[in-house]
């Protein structure tokens, strides 16, 4: 699996590319929107599972579920390398065509640890508006796949960063390229 933040160069300063996956039925099951909904049944220990609290989460919006994430996605053509997958995510996802050669390393380390015990690799990239491409990004439809593109202002970068309730879900990936970000790149733009 690979993942990536993106920054975008405008004077606005607003890194792209965390992405918000519209919560159709396809995800309805998802593991944060699952948690989401105990909490909001009320719902604490695991031994809790009823009847009554699956038909009731059928009928709670999709939205309620809502999470954000890096630009990601499966190691799964012809080509075993993490960077041609990066670079055709990078466009499928969010709209903007990247070279391999502009995608610098993060980290690589184990991701769905007791689960799957699955091998992330982590890039940034910095993009801009002459590496758009007009219709592309937002995901692959026949794949089931319909993401929201978040632009978020680095100004504003703690208000991910920092524990609040009223922060939307964000996986762990994200947090870590975050603080990456903030400690890495960030300094230099002062």
């Amino acid at each position: 699996m690979v993942a990536l933040i993106s920054y975008i160069s405008t004077e606005s300063l607003s890194p792209k590319n965390f992405l918000k996956p519209d919560r159709h039925v396809e995800y309805l099951f998802g593991i944060v929107y699952y948690l989401k909904l105990r909490e909001l049944f009320g719902k604490t220990g695991l031994d809790e599972e009823d009847e009554d609290f699956i038909s009731l989460s059928a009928s709670v919006p999709a939205s309620k579920g809502d999470t954000i994430e890096l630009c990601a996605g499966l190691i799964d053509g012809e080509d075993p390398r993490p960077e041609k997958t990066a670079v055709q995510e990078v466009l499928e996802e969010c709209g903007y065509k990247v070279s391999e050669s502009s995608l610098r390393l993060i980290q690589v380390f184990a991701s769905s640890v007791g689960l799957i015990g699955n091998q992330m690799t982590c890039y940034y990239t910095e993009v801009n508006e002459t590496l758009r491409v007009p219709g592309a990004g937002g995901g692959l439809r026949e794949e089931g796949e319909y993401i929201q593109i978040i632009e978020w202002p680095v100004t504003k970068l703690d208000d991910l960063i920092e524990p609040r309730a009223d922060r939307p879900g964000l996986s762990a990936s994200l947090l870590y390229a975050l603080s990456w970000f903030k400690t890495t790149i960030l300094p230099s733009m002062k």
